[in-house]
């Protein structure tokens, strides 16, 4: 896990809530906010998630106090660097309902199920390009935590489904978390190997366009952007980590796209 220590400042912003529940708190609105400890890789997918305009949780840092406001980190009174969690709004909407991938029950082949259950083809189509951009999303970040619990789906009074902002990040851009024995594990459809996500690719030609827009990521130029407006400090960042881990990573999707 990431150290807030070393890339806090003085003009970070820090909001504080309300506690609530295990892991949730309110703001001044009673807005469910979700808080976890903190890991710089949720802020990263965040700011990665721009490249191709996805939906994605947004973060920030909070901590738990019993009154609601927003300060600066140099105003907040903590005794420990760990009270500070990273955070994200409930994204769900009262008219709609909500699953998680593991909710659904479907078979084996759980993406062709999946886009069955779609009302039509226009959300079919949706739907699948949903899925397609966070699996070339995850491939470049080396994600491997997208289980059944880190996939969620919307479902709107039309019956039609979409994919959730995405969230979870944390097990991402790090060379610990990868293994050469899979491409990239998820819940909906696991690729273990180049030849799987070729076939992927022969039937979703969509994906080529998607995978290939990572291939010129500036990673130090999107984590420094990421850094900025979070007003946390990028001094002590291992640029040469994250470049030499995302040249592997490209060189992977270099592979499928061959």
């Amino acid at each position: 896990m990431s150290s807030l220590k070393k890339y806090i400042t003085e003009e970070t912003p820090i909001i504080c809530t309300k506690p609530s529940y295990f892991f949730e708190a309110l703001d001044d609105k009673n807005k469910t906010i979700y808080y976890k400890d903190f890991n710089i890789n949720e802020f990263l997918g965040q700011q990665l998630s721009k490249i191709r305009n996805l939906k994605t949780n947004e973060y920030f840092l909070m901590t738990l106090k019993n009154e609601y406001k927003i300060s600066k980190y140099k105003n907040i009174q903590c005794e420990y660097i760990s009270d500070i969690k990273v955070a994200s709004y409930d994204f769900k909407k009262l008219e709609n309902q909500y699953y998680y991938l593991k909710e659904l029950k479907l078979g084996e082949n759980k993406l062709t199920e999946l886009l069955k259950l779609c009302p039509n083809e226009k959300n079919k189509k949706e739907l699948i390009n949903e899925i397609l951009e966070l699996f070339a999303l995850d491939t470049y970040m080396g994600q491997t935590d997208r289980f059944s619990y880190n996939i969620m789906f919307e479902v709107n009074h039309c019956g039609e489904i979409h994919l959730c902002p995405i969230y979870d990040y944390e097990y991402s851009m790090n060379d610990l978390y990868t293994q050469d024995s899979c491409i990239y594990p998820n819940a909906l459809c696991t690729l273990d190997k180049i030849y799987e996500y070729k076939k992927l690719l022969e039937k979703y030609p969509q994906l080529y366009t998607m995978l290939n827009s990572y291939l010129d990521v500036n990673i130090q130029k999107e984590i420094i952007e990421c850094f900025n407006d979070q007003k946390l400090s990028y001094e002590k960042v291992n640029f040469k980590a994250y470049s030499k881990f995302t040249e592997k990573r490209c060189k992977v999707i270099e592979k499928i796209l061959k």
